[in-house]
């Protein structure tokens, strides 16, 4: 009779603590916000109400490329973006840049939202949260007008910059036919055969006519007194900026990384104003399509 009754007891115990931990789960399904302080960072993503978007580990346009996936999923999901490179960002310094000291990404761009950013919010630190996956490869049509109206609607470069930009244009190429060339150097050899500039140069030069004057770019200083030499008799321009004198990448160690990512923005939104586009492949080259997908492009691969 013992055994029975410490059996019936053993039961009822197991059955209150089964309600008591389904109730819970229901109070937790139905207000996702009960959870202990500490917990926070771990908020799942379907709950949250903004995301952050946190550095990536690479060049300044593959973050952007990431930025702009994170915008399209935030718009479709109806979250609050936030952009946020703190010390983790190639581009962030402990000094000061264009007014900004804390978020490298507010040195040449706007917040992306009214939305401020603090520790407790959802993080994501993905190239992509599924839709979009916008990536240096993807170059079609839909693709290019889909990043282009994230761009419109998100994007909006520090007037600081925008001057620099407009400067250049407005002093080099305005009421003039450029061909734009990019070339891509330093470390993309490991995703990529590097193209040669003979023949990057010989492609653009075969859309040429006498008046056309080239803008060209490239983060290794080698690639680029390469090709002013072989476009001898033609106008060439180029923005002065910091490139790679060794063949090391830039973005990996700079002794200005916060002005490498101004330069190479500048360069982006200079071969955007392009009449024909050659490239190789890389994200600063997609950058430029993106931010002008109505321009002309010729992809040169090895």
């Amino acid at each position: 009779m013992q055994k029975v009754l410490i059996c019936v007891a053993l039961l009822l115990i197991n059955v209150i603590h089964t309600a008591v931990k389904k109730d819970s789960i229901l109070q937790l399904m139905n207000n996702p916000t009960i959870k202990h302080s500490s917990d926070q960072k771990k908020l799942p993503l379907a709950h949250a109400k903004k995301v952050v978007i946190a550095p990536w580990s690479g060049g300044f346009f593959a973050g952007f490329i990431v930025v702009l996936n994170h915008l399209g999923w935030c718009k479709q999901h109806n979250k609050i973006p936030i952009v946020h490179w703190g010390k983790g960002s190639l581009y962030y310094q402990k000094e000061e840049f264009n007014g900004n000291s804390t978020n490298a990404w507010e040195y040449y761009f706007e917040p992306v939202s009214n939305t401020t950013y603090n520790d407790n919010d959802y993080k994501s630190f993905k190239f992509s949260l599924g839709d979009p996956n916008l990536h240096y490869k993807i170059l079609d049509q839909y693709s290019r007008n889909l990043a282009y109206e994230l761009i419109c609607q998100y994007i909006k470069i520090k007037p600081c910059v925008q001057k620099k930009i407009d400067d250049f244009y407005q002093q080099n190429m305005a009421h003039r036919r450029t061909i734009g060339i990019h070339l891509r150097g330093t470390d993309k050899i490991t995703e990529e055969k590097l193209v040669t500039p003979e023949k990057i140069v010989a492609i653009a030069l075969a859309q040429a006519d006498p008046d056309t004057q080239f803008l060209i770019s490239s983060d290794e200083q080698r690639l680029l007194e390469i090709m002013t030499s072989l476009l001898k008799g033609y106008d060439v321009i180029y923005y002065n900026c910091q490139r790679s004198t060794n063949g090391k990448p830039l973005h990996l160690k700079s002794q200005h990384p916060a002005q490498g990512g101004e330069d190479v923005l500048v360069e982006v939104s200079l071969l955007a104003k392009c009449d024909l586009l050659v490239h190789s492949l890389s994200n600063v080259s997609t950058a430029a399509l993106y931010f002008n997908p109505k321009m002309e492009h010729i992809g040169v691969e090895a």
